[in-house]
């Protein structure tokens, strides 16, 4: 089987769980009606369900179908935007990234974190959050935020270096504690 096959097969079993999500967030839709979501009260059920049929296919959606009132590509399946820019980083290696050597491959690799560098400390907000919007700073934001991180562990698989950590598990999960236990950092006041 050819990688672009075995890319195909993958994104086509992963389907089920995007169509759940867009179920869920379909049937949990109403509940979320208030000050947070000020589209929901005005929203009728037709346009709701219409909304949760384009969310099955995973495409972004633009503003004009934002029923929620947060510019989100996917309004009723939040988290789908991240997966969204995994099945591009996806399709692009399958198209383009395995065919380049390590070279192009380490540069490609600068360039995407110093794209991510650039967004967390001269960004508008300072910060790596965004992604979601289907606007050109949230397609800025969500490319930087998939680019480096795929790239990088591409060429760490390219070059054959793996880090061999006794216990890796229980550190990486008291840095990912420790992290998410902190403050956010910066001079931006929160809204």
């Amino acid at each position: 089987m050819g990688q672009v096959e075995f890319y195909k097969r993958r994104l086509i079993r992963l389907q089920p769980m995007v169509v759940l999500g867009s179920v869920i967030g379909a049937a949990l839709f109403y509940v979320q009606a208030g000050a947070f979501f000020p589209k929901i009260a005005e929203t009728p059920v037709w346009q709701m369900l219409f909304v949760m049929l384009l969310g099955f296919t995973l495409l972004p959606l633009p503003t004009a179908f934002d029923i929620r009132g947060w510019d989100e590509m996917h309004p009723l399946n939040g988290p789908a935007w991240s997966l969204f820019f995994e099945y591009i980083a996806n399709i692009g290696y399958a198209v383009v990234f395995r065919k380049l050597s390590r070279r192009v491959l380490g540069v490609l690799v600068v360039l995407a974190a110093s794209m991510l560098v650039d967004i967390a400390l001269r960004g508008e907000r300072r910060d790596l959050i965004g992604g979601w919007s289907l606007d050109p700073a949230g397609l800025h934001i969500g490319f930087a935020r998939v680019a480096y991180p795929f790239l990088a562990g591409m060429l760490l698989m390219r070059i054959g270096k793996r880090i061999r950590t006794r216990h890796g598990f229980a550190i990486s999960s008291l840095l990912l504690i420790a992290a998410l236990a902190l403050p956010r950092m910066g001079a931006t006041p929160h809204h």
